[in-house]
């Protein structure tokens, strides 16, 4: 499987041939690549249990998620569902088979398209009960929300098309406001919910039974709620669940594997990251476009806490990337302001700090 969602040289990629998958995720030729192929980009090979957190304020992005030229990519199996709220420029992109479902909700200048026309399309392909529903506001699309040449192609229309292909019982729901996007892979029983103001964006890729809901206060929202460029991301396997309260420009991202939970409750900027497998937790509370990365091979965590600019998968400040391979049981901490990555320090499971590209007694990092 191929996909592209960009504008403006911007561009989501991703390839996937027998467990080798390649991403791309940038900004203005900004670009993270992941190459499950020698330690190029951001690079993450893993096996079982493997988990990406990420949790900002304030143009963070998952996977890609920001203010202009966003898109939505969701290719899965069974069961899985996505539901969003916005307003302008919403974009939501599914890709299935069998019982695959849209709805939007929304007002002036909607469409949908089975197969597109030009600069706004919908393009669907599919196999057997397939549904699309849209009711939304202001040129807001399926399969293809967006604004300013934002366009979710997997065989798309020029500048702006929403390709679907997928398996069986697959739903998406969005309703929001302005630049809104909701991204899900996965399999079975997969359920993303947002409702936002601006620039809000939800990842899920997992596997069986995921759940995310978020309840807060003042332009907050549930599976997903919060103001400004918030994003949450999750993927995962079977039963994760993940909870918020908060105020202002909070997110929580979750990937993980089987009844996996994550509660916050705070006031503004405040953000809480949960990855693991089986019943992990981790908590991070910081201010202003922190981000948490965490890749890896079976129960492993990362917890970041930060200033301003800082990234996941890449996410931030021009150029700035996130690299980390890792298997069983690593750890990595950093905090720090501006312009920080992942990857200064880690605790072995013997305790001792070693820097990143050393040796210590029990493993290579």
């Amino acid at each position: 499987e191929i996909e592209k969602l960009g504008v403006e040289n911007q561009g989501y990629e991703k390839l996937r041939v027998e467990n080798q998958g390649i991403e791309k995720i940038g900004v203005e030729n900004q670009g993270i690549e992941k190459l499950v192929v020698e330690n190029q980009g951001i690079e993450k090979l893993g096996v079982e249990n493997q988990e990406i957190e990420k949790l900002g304020v304030e143009n963070q992005e998952i996977e890609k998620l920001g203010v202009e030229n966003q898109g939505i990519e969701k290719l899965g199996v069974e069961n899985q569902e996505i539901e969003k709220l916005g307003v302008e420029n919403q974009g939501i992109e599914k890709l299935g088979v069998e019982n695959q479902e849209i709805e939007k909700l929304g007002v002036e200048n909607q469409g949908i398209e089975k197969l597109g026309v030009e600069n706004q399309g919908i393009e669907k392909l599919g196999v057997e009960n397939q549904e699309i529903e849209k009711l939304g506001v202001e040129n807001q699309e399926i399969e293809k929300l967006g604004v300013e040449n934002q366009g979710i192609e997997k065989l798309g229309v020029e500048n702006q098309g929403i390709e679907k292909l997928g398996v069986e019982n697959q739903e998406i729901e969005k309703l929001g406001v302005e630049n809104q996007e909701i991204e899900k892979l996965g399999v079975e029983n997969q359920e993303i919910e947002k409702l936002g103001v601006e620039n809000q964006g939800i990842e899920k890729l997992g596997v069986e039974n995921q759940e995310i809901e978020k309840l807060g206060v003042e332009n907050q929202e549930i599976e997903k709620l919060g103001v400004e460029n918030q994003g949450i991301e999750k993927l995962g396997v079977e039963n994760q669940e993940i909870e918020k309260l908060g105020v202002e420009n909070q997110g929580i991202e979750k990937l993980g594997v089987e009844n996996q939970e994550i509660e916050k409750l705070g006031v503004e900027n405040q953000e809480i990251e949960k990855l693991g497998v089986e019943n992990q937790e981790i908590e991070k509370l910081g201010v202003e476009n922190q981000g948490i990365e965490k890749l890896g091979v079976e129960n492993q965590e990362i917890e970041k806490l930060g200033v301003e600019n800082q990234e996941i998968e890449k996410l931030g400040v021009e150029n700035q990337g996130i690299e980390k391979l890792g298997i069983e049981n690593q750890e990595i901490e950093k905090l720090g302001v501006e312009n920080q990555g992942i990857g200064r320090e880690k605790k072995t499971k013997h305790g001792e700090q070693v820097e990143i590209g050393k040796t210590s007694k029990t493993c290579k990092i």
